[in-house]
């Protein structure tokens, strides 16, 4: 178990690694700011979310959910209907007018384009159930979340990387080279471990004698 076991002792660790009383209120901003760097840079797996739902027939638009990151897959659960393709908004635009008579149940939806939190579909989607595969945003550790994915699995690089994060105050401090290069090196093992676990520890291959059905 790590030995910053919740957000609390992990204050209190680069406290620790600091030793500057007078750093001791920004701690927090160091670390929110090491966890917004590293949900960018890591394809974190157990960040891979999915929602269902169901398109509300001649709505242009499908709501994408709160915790939305990035990624894109949405699957209609009819089988005669493609999966959505992400498009030009123009594109998207000019099927919607297109379909302006067909959007019902009988529409043929098959490409998106984002726009704030939404995706809008072309053509317009009828009544269509659907499920949509992407990454979550981690939840930023906290007095009131003491523990998030990043804690749990990658504590050495929220560690190196507040750490690093503290440099703009330190000025001309060696051990923030040391700490930069410590935080790559943990980035780098956790981009390591995250593609074992997505690959089966193995390289992805070409299989071209698998036929979809």
């Amino acid at each position: 178990m790590s030995a910053f076991q919740d957000y609390d002792n992990l204050v209190q660790g680069v406290s620790d690694w600091l030793a500057r009383d007078d750093l001791v209120g920004v701690i927090p901003d160091f670390i929110w700011l090491c966890e917004c760097e590293l949900q960018r840079d890591l394809p974190l797996r157990l960040n891979d979310a999915v929602a269902t739902g169901t398109a509300i027939a001649g709505q242009e638009y499908i709501d994408l959910p709160a915790d939305y990151a990035e990624g894109f897959f949405l699957r209609w659960d009819s089988d005669t209907l493609p999966s959505v393709t992400v498009s030009s908004f123009d594109i998207v635009a000019s099927l919607q007018k297109a379909s302006e008579t067909q959007a019902g149940d009988s529409a043929y939806p098959r490409v998106g384009a984002f726009h704030n939190n939404r995706v809008y579909i072309g053509p317009k989607p009828g009544a269509q159930g659907y499920t949509l595969f992407y990454k979550s945003g981690t939840q930023h550790l906290g007095p009131d979340n003491q523990t998030n994915i990043l804690l749990r699995e990658y504590s050495d690089a929220l560690l190196y990387g507040s750490l690093m994060h503290s440099a703009p105050y330190l000025g001309a401090d060696e051990r923030t080279l040391v700490w930069g290069q410590l935080f790559d090196r943990a980035k780098e093992g956790a981009r390591q471990q995250e593609w074992r676990a997505r690959s089966g520890h193995g390289p992805l291959r070409m299989q071209p004698d698998i036929e979809v059905r």
